[in-house]
């Protein structure tokens, strides 16, 4: 009897909540349902856009919807996504037609090699990055609209970016920088060879990462050559 009447209680307020919820519920219908929540974010520097699953049509159709709106009414100027931030920045460079940047968006996210590549090699992400493209067209460089990843998990390909990157740009910080990434030599391409390592006594490579992430802050003047979202 006592469980019968806990299920049933429990069960009221579950309807209880749903009711609670059912006057602020605004169904998404066309553009224009979107006017509520524009409103709402007119004073707002951050805008952060969830979802219940990854890889549905629906949260993808209405978060580009939400987020063309707010670059082109509010003057919201990035997007930073669950991703990559090493892969993605590919993308951010072709939406900014950066020289050197992919030809089209598909390109871009079509290399995506690292699990799950479907999260933003769709078809929403690739239209709405060419809406984006479009609307960068028309502003100044230093006033494009960015694409981001956020991400960090792709950690043996970000250093082989900064590595690229600095080749390119100055001698002395790639020598530098690949000095301090050599501590992650005996493991690399193998996070779990590290974590085993580092379970085991051996050396750690925080200390080197840190000294890269100051060594780029802090001569960040002097790297001019460097990309401006580096």
């Amino acid at each position: 009897m006592k469980h019968l009447i806990g299920f049933l209680m429990i069960l009221s307020s579950l309807f209880s909540c749903a009711q609670n919820f059912e006057h602020k519920v605004i169904p998404l219908k066309d553009a224009s349902s979107l006017n509520s929540l524009l409103d709402a974010t007119v004073d707002k520097r951050l805008v952060l856009l969830g979802e219940a699953s990854h890889g549905t049509h629906e949260y993808y159709f209405w978060r580009d919807k939400i987020s063309r709106r707010l670059i082109a009414e509010q003057n919201f100027n990035f997007i930073a996504v669950e991703g990559d931030f090493a892969s993605l920045s590919h993308l951010n460079n072709y939406v900014k037609n950066v020289p050197g940047a992919a030809s089209n968006a598909k390109e871009v996210l079509l290399k995506l090699d690292r699990w799950p590549t479907w999260m933003w090699a769709n078809e929403e992400v690739v239209e709405l990055a060419e809406w984006l493209r479009n609307h960068n067209d028309q502003l100044p460089q230093n006033k494009k609209v960015g694409f981001y990843g956020m991400d960090v998990y792709d950690e043996w390909n970000s250093k082989k970016v900064v590595l690229e990157l600095l080749k390119t740009t100055d001698q002395a910080a790639y020598k530098y920088v690949k000095n301090q990434y050599g501590c992650f030599a005996p493991h690399i391409g193998d996070s779990w060879k590290y974590a085993d390592a580092i379970r085991a006594g051996k050396k750690k490579c925080a200390i080197a990462t840190k000294n890269v992430v100051d060594y780029v802050r802090d001569n960040r003047v002097k790297l001019k050559a460097l990309p401006d979202d580096t």
